[in-house]
């Protein structure tokens, strides 16, 4: 009684690796087609990140550091008076205290002519569009004078829009597929079966675009006018692999 136990089950074992236990057949000839679909979409990124820098030279390291307080200070509180701005969107990223040479010919030595004291800020912009990013750009310059550098602006997506970017961008990339897949096998003169395997190829999401040069005006300390900023478009890409299962015609 074992033993026919025991084969019982083998046959049931090997019905069903073959298809049989399920009601379902395949061609054990049939071939593959692997196709690899590309999709793009287009959207506009509601991050910004404004770099900011405030530098002073004096003949004084504390001078230099007293002034670059003084400016540093009367930007943060101009940026933070702007309305959907908070202190935590205005961060420190460095700071830096440097003596500056000057190289004379006669002792062959240098010579100290001065410190310069330098902080840099981030502003972390959400929901950004041009208006928005034009303010923080003026605000900070008009605040921090010729002691403010503005260095960067860098476009970026919140994490919501690029997964919301990306799933779109892998349907598009799927139907790419499909596409190409249709019209390699009508071209074969093959069947296309079923999908046997689907490989999302997307393993890590885009970085930050900086913005391009020319797409901010450089602001002066005494504008009256709005700075003129557009803050334009970046492509999310997506790519899946797909494989189908083919047989002759």
């Amino acid at each position: 009684m074992r033993r026919s136990l025991s084969l019982v089950l083998l046959f049931a074992l090997v019905a069903m690796s073959s298809g049989q236990g399920t009601g379902t057949t395949e061609d054990p000839k049939a071939g593959r087609l692997s196709v690899t679909g590309a999709g793009n979409v287009e959207v506009v990124p509601d991050v910004a990140k404004v770099y900011l820098a405030v530098s002073v030279t004096r003949p004084t390291a504390n001078a230099a550091c007293q002034q670059a307080a003084d400016s540093t200070t009367k930007v943060r509180d101009a940026l933070e008076a702007i309305n959907g701005l908070a202190p935590e969107d205005v961060t420190t990223e460095n700071y830096s205290v440097q003596p500056n040479y000057v190289y004379s010919p006669d002792t062959q030595d240098q010579k100290i002519t001065g410190y310069t004291c330098s902080q840099s800020l981030v502003v972390k912009i959400d929901g950004v569009n041009n208006t928005s990013l034009a303010a923080v750009i003026d605000a900070a310059v008009s605040a921090g004078g010729n002691d403010l550098q503005v260095s960067q602006v860098v476009m970026d997506l919140s994490p919501q829009l690029r997964r919301s970017a990306a799933n779109q961008a892998r349907e598009a990339a799927v139907d790419d597929a499909a596409e190409v897949a249709q019209l390699l096998a009508k071209t074969a003169k093959v069947t296309l079966g079923p999908i046997k395997s689907i490989v999302d190829q997307n393993v890590a999401p885009g970085g930050p675009t900086p913005m391009p040069a020319g797409a901010a005006a450089a602001p002066v300390a005494d504008a009256t006018t709005s700075t003129p900023v557009q803050i334009g478009t970046t492509i999310v890409t997506a790519s899946v692999a797909i494989d189908w299962a083919i047989a002759n015609e």
